[in-house]
Parts: structure tokens; sequence; C-alpha cells
């Protein structure tokens, strides 16, 4: 199990690598075809302020501004502002710029003003010299729409398949989450179904033992094969709720975990090789909103992994319940082994276990029991390597007396 989640992880990673160079080389790529289309206006931009250079520098009358404007300045498609050597805007001379609508005619020679100053932010204006120390004019040029567009493709595009992956993996995971749930729920049942018929053939055959009128040792013993067999039952009857939406009634969590508690301790505890001991911390009756049969099942659960994890030398668990206004807490510790703290989400996950013959779908189960039916939590609230685990559960507090008696008697008839 661990090598698949080791596994999981690797391909994660991978995957996650491999976007993350997706998305530079296009970002880079991008950023090369706007560094190539800037270097071309630049390129225009210089043509036509040495144009108008030479035109300076030659007689008006013989000057042929034909190649100037029809040669260079119909092909620019980027906004130019040319001024004088005062950064004033010289009207007419400008290219590609668009006005705000309504902006008066009076306006027009400070919104260009503006304009300039923003150019010049970005990149130096291209002088207009005569014998290369007076300056006539300055031509001021911004980015053309389309590097503009360029700049900011590759980010929505980058977010856009982004967006669309979380979509994917969060829909792919609810479609995971419900095939996992129907196979569990085809297990339970199927498992529930094996379990009947010979159940009901050992409580015929303790009947027949019954019958011929054991001593008291025997009686003692059939007694607890008894026991054994309704506890047997009752794994049958989880097995068979899973699946089905449990019936939720106000029951005493301290009771319900003492009476666990203590058939662990003539069952479990005393067929080990060492002797532990289990505390169930609880001052007076403590109601919460659960289904007892259900419920049984996770704490049974929790006290079997915190016994396999407990301290050879003086191993101790350690069961305390509180509550405050709204809500019921359990906290289920031992004194074991601890675990690092990477593992304290994964321990919830299917599969995943640290035992050598488990199938690590007890916490699972748990966690699905307290989520999904009683509408609370469970998560690892302490782990210490070396010092132990503390399991905590939260449950929705009974609201009334009135209404755990009433839960009481339907519980009865039921």
């Amino acid at each position: 199990m661990k090598r698949m989640f080791r596994y999981s992880f690797y391909v994660k990673t991978a995957l996650v690598i491999v976007a993350i160079l997706l998305s530079t080389g296009t970002v880079f790529y991008t950023s090369r075809l706007v560094e190539k289309l800037e270097v071309r206006q630049k390129q225009v931009a210089e043509t036509w302020a040495a144009g108008l250079q030479h035109l300076a520098s030659s007689d008006p009358n013989t000057a042929d501004l034909t190649f100037i404007f029809d040669e260079i300045v119909s092909t620019i498609d980027f906004p130019v502002i040319v001024t004088d050597s005062e950064n004033q805007p010289i009207p007419g001379f400008y290219r590609n710029i668009i006005f705000p609508e309504k902006l008066p005619d009076s306006s027009q020679i400070s919104f260009l003003r503006q304009l300039v100053a923003s150019y010049d932010r970005e990149r130096d204006p291209i002088l207009v010299t005569v014998q290369d120390t007076l300056i006539l004019q300055k031509i001021h040029y911004g980015n053309s729409a389309l590097i503009d567009q360029l700049r900011w493709f590759p980010y929505v595009q980058i977010s856009l398949v982004a967006g669309f992956i979380l979509f994917g993996y969060f829909a792919f995971s609810i479609i995971r989450r419900q095939e996992q749930s129907s196979v569990w729920v085809g297990m339970s049942k199927e498992t529930a179904h094996q379990l009947g018929t010979p159940l009901s053939g050992l409580l015929a055959w303790i009947e027949i033992l019954k019958s011929q009128n054991p001593d008291d040792e025997q009686l003692k013993t059939i007694g607890e094969m008894e026991q054994d067999l309704e506890r047997l039952m009752m794994v049958t009857d989880r097995f068979s709720k899973i699946g089905a939406k449990p019936v939720l009634v106000a029951s005493d969590a301290a009771a319900e975990i003492r009476d666990i508690a203590g058939y662990l301790d003539r069952r479990l505890f005393k067929t080990k090789s060492r002797v532990a001991s289990l505390q169930v911390s609880a001052d007076h009756p403590i109601y919460a909103d659960l289904n007892p049969i259900l419920f049984r099942w996770v704490i049974e659960n929790l006290i079997k992994n915190a016994l396999d994890a407990c301290s050879e030398v003086d191993p101790v668990i350690q069961i305390s319940l509180y509550e405050d206004k709204q809500i019921v807490f359990i906290d289920v510790s031992d004194n074991g082994k601890g675990m690092p703290k990477k593992l304290m989400k994964e321990i919830f996950r299917p599969g995943f276990t640290t035992k050598q013959r488990g199938w690590g779908m007890g916490l699972s189960l748990a966690k699905r029991i307290i989520h999904d039916y009683h509408g609370g939590k469970i998560g690892v609230v302490q782990s210490v390597e070396g010092k132990g685990t503390t399991f905590r559960i939260q449950l929705k507090k009974s609201v009334s007396d009135k209404e755990i008696h009433r839960s009481k008697k339907d519980q009865n008839q039921a």
C-alpha cells in the first residue's frame, strides 16, 4: 500500500513539474515574440525619425516626402506622437491615437501629453536631430494592440487551462468517490448477506447445547459464545446499514463507549501478550445525535488501532468525553509509537495502512461514518513519535431532554 501511495505522489509531482515547464515555455516563447515585435516597432520609428531628420536637412522644395509618408508612416500600426524638443505635441503629427468619446478639441493636446508621459515611462523617445546636437523633434511611441494581446495571452491561456484542469480534477474526484461508495456499499451488503446464514446456524447450535443440560461452567462458556455470536450479528447489521441513511437518535455517548470498552476489555485485551489499561473519562452522561450501531463500530476501530500502537511497557488507552454548547468531543489517546506529520492525513485514505497484514479500510470507514452519516468530524489532533497519538471525534450535541426522551422511545420501538 505504501508503494502505491508513493507512486501516486511521484505521478502527481511529475504532472505538476510538466505543467510548470509547459507554462514557463509558453510565457518564454510569447515573450520572445513580443521582444521581436518591439524591435520592429523601434526600427520603424527610427526610420521615420531618420526621414524627418533628412527632411530637416534638405531643401524643402526638392525634398521627396512621398517615401516618408507613403512607405513609412502608412505602415505604422502602433500609436506614435511627434513632439518638439520640449515634449509639446505637434498638432496633426500623431498616428493610431484613439481619443475618448466627447473629448473637446481643446483638450486633445492635454490628452496627448498624458500619453507621451506614459510612453516615456516605458521607453526613451527617438530624437530627431540636426548636426547631431540640435534636437528638433521627438518621436514617442507605444505598443500596438497585437503586442498588448500577446503579453496577456499566455497568462489568460494558462488560467483557462488551469481552470479546466481543476474542473476536471474535481469532477473526476466526485465520480471516483461515487464509485468507491458504490463498491463499499456492494461489498458491505454482500458481506452481510454471506454472514447471515452461518450465523443463524451457529445460533441454532447454541440452542442445542443449552438443551443438553450443561453444568454451570459449560453454561458460562455457552453464554460467552452466545454473546460473541450476538456481537457478530451486530457486525453483520453494521455492514447491512452501509449505504442506507442511518437514523440518528439522542444517545448517551459515554454509556455507549463504556459498553464497547467493557466488551473489548474482556475479549481483546486479555488475549494480548501484555495487559493494557483502558480508561473512559466522563463525569456525567453526554448525549449526542448518533446511530449507536455505527458509532460503536468507529469507537471499536479506534480502540483496536490504539491497542496495536500502544507501548510495550505499561500500555494505556485513554478515552475522554467533554462538551460545549453545541458539540460533543471524544478524544481517544494512546501512549504508543505515534506517527510523523505526513501520515496524519494519509491514514484516512482508503487502502492506506502501516500494518503488514492490514487492509487500510478501518479508519476510512470510520471517517465515512462520522462525516457522511453523522455530520461530524474525525481527525488526528496530536501525534508525537515515541509518545502517542490522539484521535478526536466531534458530534452534534442533542438538543434537549425532551428530544432525548422521544429519541429513546423511538429507538426502543425500532
